[in-house]
């Protein structure tokens, strides 16, 4: 579009028009792809086990659901198998698993039915533990369980197969797992949880876990696909995707949640949580006309009418005729014509000025000396 315009005509900023116009067209983002991934935000590590643990379910394998929890500093893992994911064998499945451990200090899922009932809220509440929910259809916001059900459901369905009961597979994998070096801490999973390796038939060799885990967050955002980094602040106008009819809407950020979730406003009263991946900016001239306006009337002094008309485009066949008779032309038009004004509030701005489009310039003259130049007389 840029090209095809610049072939034709040109003007200063015609690039930022463009694209200012292709941004405030709602058809236009309505029907556009998906926005392009966010930079990889990386979740703080935490100081210690049991600061901040993360859960999802995972099934159903071979016919059994499982619960997962993961300790977000040692890489610790425990699974639950689940006769059905009802509140209430959920609340019974983390009171098994705090008794063990004790009540942690957040608990990460993400908006399934089960973690968003009133039974699960209360129990957390209860126990003083913050319930961090991630934004809605977005799974990667919950990136540590999710990569352990994706890792469980891959090993697990292979023990099954090697002739192992599903008790002697699960309980298979939770040892090897725990005693195997993370690739993200660089040591097993055992040394951070409970201070030493378990004893098993292979060990590995422990190595500084802080230095490896800023190591390989830093390869993961920097292989990571996703390079789009963008910020919005609090009124700012967007397009929000709204997963019940697969459409994006126009909406308004109410409150930065995170790093890269927020809470936006649609047109009708609805309050959606989003992450950034799920939100388009949206620069509609109508809210920058009305702030421009409201900004000039909280000013004390309105802009007259003369100066906010766009400026033409001129030809390239008048542009001599412009430039030779456009001075004079303009001192007539600010004789004949009156300009006019709207000033309010001129006495409390006493020092203002007021510059006024009708003064004329004078023409200068060039001084330099011309003289015939020198040839040859051959």
């Amino acid at each position: 579009m840029k090209a095809l315009a610049r072939s034709y005509f040109w003007w200063p900023k015609l690039d930022h028009e463009i694209e200012n116009i292709v941004k405030s067209c709602k058809l236009c983002l309505e029907v556009a792809e998906n926005p392009p991934k966010s930079t990889l935000h990386v979740s703080e590590w935490p100081e210690e086990p049991n600061q901040r643990i993360h859960a999802d379910f995972c099934g159903p394998v071979n016919g059994f659901m499982y619960l997962i929890i993961i300790d977000a500093h040692s890489k610790w893992i425990d699974i639950k198998e689940m006769s059905d994911i009802t509140a209430k064998n959920t609340i019974g499945a983390f009171k098994e698993y705090f008794s063990v451990w004790g009540l942690p200090n957040a608990l990460v899922m993400d908006n399934g039915p089960t973690f968003t009932s009133e039974a699960s809220k209360e129990f957390l509440d209860n126990n003083n533990v913050k319930h961090n929910r991630t934004a809605p259809y977005h799974p990667a916001s919950n990136g540590a369980a999710e990569n352990a059900v994706r890792s469980f459901k891959n090993k697990f369905k292979k023990l099954c197969k090697d002739k192992l009961s599903r008790q002697d597979a699960l309980l298979r994998y939770l040892l090897y797992y725990r005693s195997t070096p993370h690739s993200t801490t660089g040591v097993s999973p055992d040394e951070l949880q409970i201070g030493k390796k378990l004893r098993t038939r292979l060990s590995a060799i422990s190595s500084v876990a802080c230095e490896n885990v800023e190591r390989s967050q830093e390869r993961q955002c920097r292989n990571f696909k996703g390079n789009r980094n963008i910020e919005f602040k609090k009124n700012n106008v967007v397009m929000a995707k709204d997963y019940a009819v697969d459409k994006w809407r126009v909406a308004e950020v109410v409150d930065k949640l995170g790093p890269v979730t927020y809470s936006v406003s649609t047109n009708d009263n609805r309050t959606w949580k989003r992450h950034t991946d799920q939100l388009r900016p949206y620069e509609n001239p109508m809210y920058a006309q009305s702030n421009v306006a409201t900004d000039n009337v909280n000013s004390g002094f309105l802009i007259p009418n003369s100066f906010c008309k766009e400026p033409s485009i001129i030809s390239n066949s008048n542009f001599v005729k412009h430039q030779s008779f456009g001075i004079a032309k303009e001192a007539t038009a600010s004789q004949s014509e009156p300009m006019s004004t709207e000033t309010v509030n001129i006495n409390e701005q006493p020092n203002a000025t007021i510059a006024s489009t009708g003064l004329s310039q004078n023409v200068r003259r060039s001084t330099r000396n011309r003289r015939a130049p020198e040839r040859l007389n051959l």
